[in-house]
C-alpha cells in the first residue's frame, strides 16, 4: 500500500467494484465492505473517500437498487470515513437524511454526464453546480470529451467557480482518451492510479508518474530546489531520490557556504523552495516561524511560500508523527516521561515535543535546565530524576550515555510496571545496544533513530513542495540506497 499511494492525498474505495469470492450477486455483503475497509485503514492513515458508483454514472451498482446504496452510505458514515461520494441521481429525500447525519464526515456531490451533451460553458452546468454544491462540501462533475480542446473549457468553468464568494472545491473533468489533459489538469482530488494495481477504477486514468511528467512539461508544475548547508546533508540524496521516483521536476542542492547574506539570497533567488540548516543557527530571524515551533532558535528549515518565509521544525514534527503512529495524542496527556541527554540544547526538541503532546512532568537525566530555560519550558514542571517515577517513556538522546546502565534502569521500571507499553526512543545507531536489547525483551514500544530520519524526511517533503509521501516509502527508498 505504501508504494501504490505515494504521493496520494486520500484513498479511495470504490464499493461498487468489490466483489466476494463467492458472491453470486451484483452487490458484496455488507460485512464484506466493512472487512475490505477495515483492511485500507490498517495499510494507511490516508483519509478515505468512500464512494458507490451508479451504473448510469460508469460504476457497477445497479440503479434500481439505489436505496440499497443509500443504505451502505449510511453504514460508511457509521463507520467514520472522511468522504462519502454522494451521486446527484439519488432521490433529493435521500440525499438529505445523508447530509442531515453526516457528522465529521465530507460529502462529495457528484454529477456525470456521458451523454455528450454536457457543455461547461452553459448555464445549465452552471445549475448543475448549484445543486450539488447545495448539499456537498465538495463538488465533481465529469463529462465526456471529444476534442482536446474541451480541457480549456473546464478550465475556464474552474476559474468561473473559483471566483464565487461561497464557492465549494470543485473536481471538474472529462472522461474519454480526449479527457486525460482535463484530469491531468484537475488541480483538486486528482485521480490517479498505479501501474502495480491489477487495474484502474476508471478508463483512461493515468497514473500519478505520468501526471507529474506531463504537468512538468506544460509548466503546470514548477521547478523547485531545496537546499542543504553541508553538515545538515544527510537527507539530500534521499529526497532527491524521492523526487525521481515520484517524476518531480524538482531539486536538490548542497552548498557549504552558509553566511546570513548567502542564506538570504538563496531564499530569495527564483524557484527556491526551502533551506535545511542546523539548529541555533544565526538565520532563524530570517523567517516567521510556523505555529508548530515552539522557540525560533528550533528551527531547521525555512520554507518560501507566495512571497514569504516561514521556518519549521522538522525534526519535531518527525519525532511527533513516530509517537502518533501507535499511539492517541490523549495517551500523553498528563503522564511522566524521563529524557536522557548531555545537554539542554541537544534535548530541547524533544522536550517541546512533549510539551506539545500535554506531557505531565519530564524527568531529566545527564542535563539541567538551566537558567536560560525559556518560560515556555518552566510549565512542565521539570525535577530532577531521584526515586520512583513511572514514566509513560523514556527517551535517550544522547549517543554516548552507557546503554548498560539504561538496560538496568529500564528492567526495573518494566518490573513495576509489567503490564504497561512504555516507549523507548533512542538516537543511538549501534547494532549492539543493550538498552534496546532489554527493552524489546519487556515489550516495550521501540523507536529507532533510522524512523525518526525518514518521518523527519516525510515532514521536509510536505512543507518544502507538498507532496505527500508514506513513511513506509521512504523507508523503502533510503533501503534501495543502501544496497
Amino acid at each position: 500500500m505504501s508504494i501504490v499511494s505515494v504521493g496520494a492525498d486520500a484513498l479511495e474505495l470504490r464499493v461498487d467494484l468489490l466483489r466476494n469470492e463467492d458472491q453470486s450477486r451484483d452487490i458484496p455483503s455488507r460485512a464484506y465492505v466493512a472487512e475490505q475497509l477495515v483492511a485500507l485503514r490498517s495499510q494507511s492513515e490516508l483519509p478515505i473517500i468512500f464512494t458507490i458508483r451508479l451504473e448510469p454514472s460508469g460504476g457497477r451498482w445497479p440503479l434500481e437498487k439505489k436505496d440499497l446504496a443509500i443504505e451502505y452510505l449510511r453504514y460508511g458514515l457509521l463507520w467514520g470515513v472522511d468522504f462519502i461520494d454522494v451521486e446527484d441521481l439519488l432521490d433529493n429525500d435521500l440525499r438529505n437524511s445523508m447530509v442531515s447525519g453526516k457528522g465529521h464526515t465530507k460529502i462529495i456531490a457528484s454529477h456525470h454526464d456521458f451523454s455528450g451533451n454536457l457543455d461547461w460553458l452553459s448555464p445549465d452546468t452552471d445549475q448543475v453546480y448549484k445543486t450539488c454544491a447545495s448539499y456537498g462540501d465538495v463538488v465533481l462533475m465529469a463529462g465526456i470529451s471529444t476534442d482536446l480542446s474541451d480541457a480549456s473549457k473546464i478550465r475556464q468553468f474552474r476559474d468561473k467557480i473559483n471566483s464565487l464568494d461561497d464557492n465549494k472545491p470543485l473536481v471538474a473533468f472529462n472522461t474519454g482518451t480526449s479527457g486525460k489533459l482535463s484530469r491531468i489538469l484537475n488541480p483538486f482530488l486528482q485521480a490517479t492510479t498505479h501501474h502495480l494495481l491489477p487495474s484502474s477504477s476508471a478508463r483512461d486514468q493515468l497514473s500519478l508518474i505520468e501526471s507529474n511528467g506531463v504537468l512538468s512539461v506544460l509548466g503546470e508544475l514548477a521547478p523547485k530546489t531545496v537546499y542543504f548547508f553541508q553538515g545538515q546533508d544527510s537527507d539530500a540524496s534521499l529526497i532527491d531520490k524521492c523526487f525521481n521516483e515520484l517524476n518531480l521536476p524538482h531539486r536538490v542542492a548542497v552548498v557549504g557556504q552558509n553566511s546570513e547574506t548567502f542564506t538570504q539570497s538563496l531564499l530569495e533567488e527564483p524557484g527556491t523552495s526551502s533551506v535545511v540548516f542546523g539548529q541555533h543557527s544565526d538565520f532563524s530571524h530570517l523567517a516567521e516561524k510556523s505555529h508548530d515551533v515552539a522557540d525560533r532558535d528550533l528551527m531547521d528549515t525555512v520554507v518560501v511560500r507566495d512571497g514569504q518565509m516561514i521556518g519549521y521544525n522538522c525534526l519535531a514534527l518527525g519525532i511527533k508523527a513516530v509517537l502518533l503512529q501507535e499511539n492517541t495524542q490523549s495517551s500523553f496527556v498528563d503522564q511522566e516521561v524521563l529524557v536522557i541527554s548531555q545537554s539542554w540544547d541537544e534535548a530541547r526538541t524533544t522536550i517541546s515535543v512533549l510539551q506539545s503532546l500535554n506531557c505531565g512532568k519530564v524527568w531529566t537525566l545527564g542535563f539541567t535546565t538551566g537558567s536560560e530555560m525559556s518560560d515556555r519550558f518552566a510549565s512542565l514542571k521539570m525535577k530532577v530524576l531521584h526515586g520512583c517515577f513511572n514514566p509513560a517513556g523514556i527517551f535517550c538522546i544522547s549517543p554516548s550515555h552507557d546503554r548498560n546502565i539504561l538496560a538496568s534502569l529500564i528492567t526495573m521500571v518494566a518490573e513495576r510496571q509489567n503490564k504497561r507499553r512504555i516507549i523507548y526512543l533512542d538516537t543511538q545507531m549501534s547494532p549492539k545496544n543493550p538498552a534496546m536489547t532489554a527493552a524489546k525483551v519487556s515489550g516495550w514500544r521501540i523507536i529507532t533513530q533510522e524512523q525518526i530520519s525518514a518521518a523527519v524526511v516525510v515532514e521536509r517533503l510536505r512543507v518544502s513542495v507538498d507532496e505527500s509521501v508514506p513513511y513506509s516509502f521512504v523507508q523503502m527508498v533510503k533501503r534501495q540506497q543502501l544496497s
